[in-house]
């Protein structure tokens, strides 16, 4: 009986000191109207600044930084940290931030969440992320026996996305051709694009290749991403992918690695490719978090260094335009595929009789 006791006191001791440091924390949290907010939150800023010059000083690669430059930039963040007497989520240390970013890293280097100070509102993913009614896959059966896919919202959990995937790719299995979209990428991630162009590759497929530096020192090495085939069977009937300028480089890398194929077009613009990839997430104090790319891209560098860029566009951006554009470039690829083959076929008859 007196060891229930004993346990029932340790019990409630521990809720009671749990309750305390709740509230203490809760005491100790300054909020956007309380005095001491500017003071805080030009400390936190002094922090963000700090940690992330430290953090591209060890991932970024060197030969890609003009370290004099970042050197003075990170100066003139400590600079406005101090300056800055009140915060909002649009302070001018904020902004300034997002502008050493564009002018230093070309959009390579990427706010992912912004955490504000004095526990006012969090601005979550700062990447445009594409939400669709359609949900993250769209397919149809169009005319002519093509098929026609559409990756519009790759920001959920990648389990689902592959799963919706699969299940359109299942759909369209008997498809003479396939017109695929990937212009809305925003949220698309290099093992998405893997995963993605497995089910395209009926073998190993490079995506791309990059030079990847070892974090916190100078030294280097070369890796090869690759994409495996996947899935109980793979799409290998013409295809026409449909990409623009806004598209990432992503979208660009996962169209090179198509393009490698005979009877694949490519069809739209070609984005832009940043010489820094494969970001590391890196969490800043009070929790906003960046993106730093650690590697070199080495190929792809442009759709233009492809052996048959084929980049055709109309003159309207509009999505039934580009629908009915990619789909007559698909019947005229498939039937251009299907002579090819009967030729084959043919020449291969011809070829026995001649043995017999």
């Amino acid at each position: 009986m007196l060891m229930k006791e004993h346990k029932f006191v340790i019990i409630v001791l521990l809720a009671l000191c749990a309750a305390r440091s709740a509230a203490g924390q809760e005491a100790d949290k300054i909020y956007f109207d309380d005095p001491r907010c500017p003071q805080a939150a030009s400390e936190q800023h002094v922090a963000m600044a700090d940690s992330f010059y430290r953090a591209v000083l060890d991932i970024y690669p060197l030969e890609l930084l003009d370290t004099a430059a970042w050197r003075i930039a990170h100066d003139s963040l400590r600079a406005q940290a101090w300056r800055e007497r009140y915060y909002s989520n649009d302070s001018e240390f904020g902004m300034h931030l997002r502008t050493v970013i564009d002018r230093l890293f070309e959009n390579a280097v990427t706010i992912t969440s912004y955490v504000g100070a004095c526990n006012e509102i969090i601005v979550m993913d700062e990447r445009m992320i594409i939400a669709d009614s359609h949900g993250p896959v769209e397919w149809n059966r169009e005319a002519n026996q093509l098929g026609a896919l559409i990756l519009r919202d790759w920001s959920q959990e990648r389990q689902h996305l592959i799963a919706c995937m699969d299940t359109a790719m299942d759909s369209l299995s008997t498809s003479a051709g396939l017109l695929l979209d990937i212009r809305r990428s925003e949220t698309l991630t290099m093992n998405d694009a893997a995963l993605l162009l497995g089910r395209f590759a009926s073998k190993p497929l490079p995506l791309c290749s990059a030079r990847v530096r070892v974090r916190g020192t100078q030294q280097y090495y070369d890796s090869v991403i690759v994409a495996q085939p996947r899935g109980t069977w793979q799409f290998t009937r013409p295809i026409v992918a449909i990409m623009d300028s806004s598209s990432t480089w992503i979208s660009g890398v996962m169209a090179a690695t198509l393009d490698m194929r005979t009877n694949v077009e490519i069809i739209g613009f070609a984005p832009h490719f940043p010489r820094a990839v494969l970001p590391v997430d890196v969490e800043l104090p009070g929790g906003t978090n960046v993106e730093i790319p650690s590697a070199i891209l080495l190929w792809p560098r442009q759709i233009a260094h492809l052996k048959t860029p084929k980049l055709r566009a109309p003159r309207d951006d509009r999505d039934d335009v580009w629908r009915e554009y990619g789909l007559k470039r698909l019947y005229d690829l498939t039937v251009r595929d299907r002579r090819q083959r009967q030729d084959r076929m043919e020449r291969m008859f011809e070829g026995r009789k001649t043995e017999r």
